[in-house]
């Protein structure tokens, strides 16, 4: 398929996503209700060119390494609490089966 050629995966099905998400909320609770702060990894893109003398893909789909997120910065907590917003909006969007832009969710959450 040229989707796996281009960096592109499959779209995991609907009931795979809702499972993810949940087992996602279920770590992030479990850590607080045992007194831990919780520890998310998520995936770092480039999306943006760094040096305009070399062919740049601005636009690459393929993760440059992880960047962790924690509770005890306080820019972190609030990307984890947007993540866990929107996720949650996911979640509903995916159990209603509809769909919505990135526009459409934004306007969900504020």
């Amino acid at each position: 398929s040229s989707d796996l050629m281009e960096g592109k995966r499959p779209s995991p099905e609907p009931g795979e996503l809702l499972q993810r998400i949940r087992d996602f909320t279920r770590l992030i609770l479990l850590d607080l209700c045992n007194g831990r702060s919780p520890v998310v990894l998520i995936n770092k893109f480039r999306n943006y060119c760094t040096n305009s003398a070399q062919n740049c893909l601005c636009s690459s789909t393929l993760p440059l390494g992880k960047e962790v997120l924690t509770l005890q910065k306080q820019s972190n907590a609030y990307r984890i609490n947007v993540l866990l917003r929107v996720l949650l909006i996911v979640q509903q969007l995916l159990q209603e089966n509809r769909h919505a832009s990135k526009r459409d969710i934004y306007y969900m959450w504020t």
